[in-house]
């Protein structure tokens, strides 16, 4: 089989199964060589971008009910929540948040005692540990009361990432620049809004079975050509 055909062949099976869409991944896929396909091992390395791409839709589709109780709160706000992070960064930041009530929760549940860098930076932002619950808006208020220290001390930008990494949240240091960012104003995303994100992530997650049913197919062709 010459390279070309190798390359006809990919093109006929990703046309047959009518994902003209993956246009990115084909393109990928059509530099392999005629040679590296005529293995299992090499079909099964081949298809590695679909599942690298199956894995990322299902991170973003999939356990937002989970993400809503690490949050402590409904799967209405974490939707809101995540919508208005994807406003002003693609980093998925909505863990960052979690892990921030969490800490709370623990402080106030005694479940853990008060890092010492965590309760240094605190006191040096002037902020008080016990005046945070540990509930989603409480959160969101830590968040936001952070950000407004931090204008307000106008502490070197080196200083500034020390404190927010003792705090958990190095990857708001990019937002907290930005005028506009206010995270508490999440609450005020419109439920039609909501209602196109739940449209989204089911389509996203069809969008992941159609991969995973694509992967086997490829295997399959490949390994029979």
């Amino acid at each position: 089989m010459t390279n070309s055909t190798a390359q006809n062949k990919l093109g006929e099976l990703f046309v047959d199964i009518g994902v003209g869409g993956l246009g990115k991944t084909l393109k990928a896929l059509n530099s392999v060589s005629a040679s590296f396909l005529l293995t299992k091992n090499a079909a099964v390395q081949m298809i590695k971008p679909l599942a690298d791409m199956g894995l990322k839709v299902a991170k973003d589709a999939v356990g937002l009910g989970k993400m809503a109780d690490a949050l402590g709160t409904t799967e209405e706000n974490a939707y809101k929540l995540r919508r208005y992070l994807r406003e002003f960064s693609s980093e998925d930041l909505m863990g960052d948040v979690a892990n921030v009530s969490q800490k709370f929760t623990d402080i106030i549940n005694h479940q853990g005692a008060v890092d010492g860098l965590f309760a240094r930076s605190m006191a040096k932002l002037g902020l008080n540990w016990q005046s945070y619950n540990g509930s989603f808006e409480d959160t969101l208020k830590f968040i936001m009361d952070v950000k407004k220290q931090l204008k307000t001390l106008n502490l070197p930008k080196n200083i500034e990432l020390m404190h927010l990494r003792n705090l958990g949240l190095q990857k708001f240091q990019y937002l907290f620049e930005k005028p506009n960012f206010n995270i508490q104003e999440a609450a005020k995303i419109l439920q039609e809004d909501i209602d196109k994100e739940k449209a989204l992530d089911e389509s996203m997650k069809n969008l992941k079975n159609s991969i995973d049913d694509l992967k086997t197919k490829v295997v399959s062709k490949l390994i029979d050509a």
